[in-house]
């Protein structure tokens, strides 16, 4: 179940990303960054304007 709250930590991108990507293409964006998206963190993503957000956290 995802639920957040003021444990979790959250890593913001601040590049504009294409919100059309699933969750593979995004998980590999984030071991680009020598990150792993396994480790319990949120990760945010925003699309150019600002306007539109996607929350990836694989536990």
């Amino acid at each position: 179940m995802f639920s957040l709250s003021e444990s979790n930590k959250f890593m913001v991108c601040t590049s504009a990303v294409d919100l059309r990507k699933g969750v593979e293409p995004l998980s590999r964006m984030v071991r680009g960054n020598s990150m792993c998206p396994t480790d319990g963190s949120v990760y945010v993503f925003m699309n150019r304007t600002r306007t539109r957000m996607k929350l990836l956290q694989k536990m």
